[in-house]
């Protein structure tokens, strides 16, 4: 199986005996037109380190993210980014993956910490992609390599504040459902009406979303002092179930 998201950026994934390293470059790609850095970027390159590690540390067998924390301290900047992730404890069928981000600037750009489960066995689709401690799993560019990123997981608004994405193969994991770094992303282009420099991300993962488009909604904003902001998101398929919980923090935005 392929994960055609993760091939868009480039990523590769490199074991070893007690941990996972992902990197990836980062170039103009990972940023959206308006200057910011696309809200995809971090979550899929976290969603690669902990995944593969907590897939291989329960027996190389195919996993699916319950939960993901994540504390953001500054902008990564141009050049290599580097996430190294390491398995926290495992059971018979979860696992908890702790990873740190850094790159070539000063000090870390971002820790996490993720928590996962063995894949349902309707969705395993074959053998979980064995790498050899010391070796790098590279994601191969996908066909449709020639779009930009921004444009793969472009948004659409609506006047009432909810925000959609389509499925397709090009926002879905190998499983066929929406890739859980872009539902992150959902979740962050729905919150940035109200949140800007966003400093934490907490998701939580109730059910996939096998049914396009997914909708993003904000369902509760709580305010504090110096301008800081939390923004609860709630990402629904189209029937209207929650599937996922995103809790948002950061400054205030300029509409916020």
């Amino acid at each position: 199986m392929r994960d055609e998201v993760a091939g868009l950026f480039a990523w590769e994934v490199e074991r070893h005996s007690d941990r996972v390293v992902a990197r990836a470059l980062v170039d103009e790609q990972w940023w959206a037109p308006d200057g910011r850095l696309l809200p995809l970027a971090l979550p899929l390159g976290l969603d690669l380190a902990l995944g593969s590690c907590a897939g291989w540390g329960l027996g190389s067998r195919w996993v699916v993210t319950s939960d993901l924390a994540v504390q953001v301290l500054r902008p990564p900047v141009p050049g290599e980014i580097r996430v190294e992730a390491t398995l926290e404890g495992a059971g018979r069928r979860t696992a908890v993956v702790a990873a740190l981000v850094t790159d070539g600037g000063p000090g870390v750009v971002a820790s996490a910490t993720g928590g996962f489960a063995l894949a349902p066995a309707s969705l395993d689709r074959g053998p979980f992609p064995e790498t050899p401690v010391g070796a790098v799993r590279r994601h191969s560019r996908p066909r449709w390599s020639h779009l930009s990123p921004a444009d793969v997981v472009a948004v659409s608004r609506a006047g009432d504040g909810r925000v959609q994405l389509g499925l397709s193969e090009r926002t879905t994991n190998p499983f066929g459902i929406m890739h859980g770094a872009v539902s992150v992303h959902l979740a962050l282009e729905t919150a940035a009406v109200v949140v800007d420099d966003v400093t934490a991300v907490h998701a939580r993962f109730l059910r996939p979303v096998t049914l396009g488009p997914a909708v993003g909604v904000v369902a509760g904003v709580h305010r504090g002092l110096g301008g800081d902001v939390a923004a609860r998101v709630e990402v629904r398929d189209p029937v209207g179930r929650r599937c996922v919980l995103v809790d948002v923090r950061g400054q205030a935005g300029a509409t916020g």
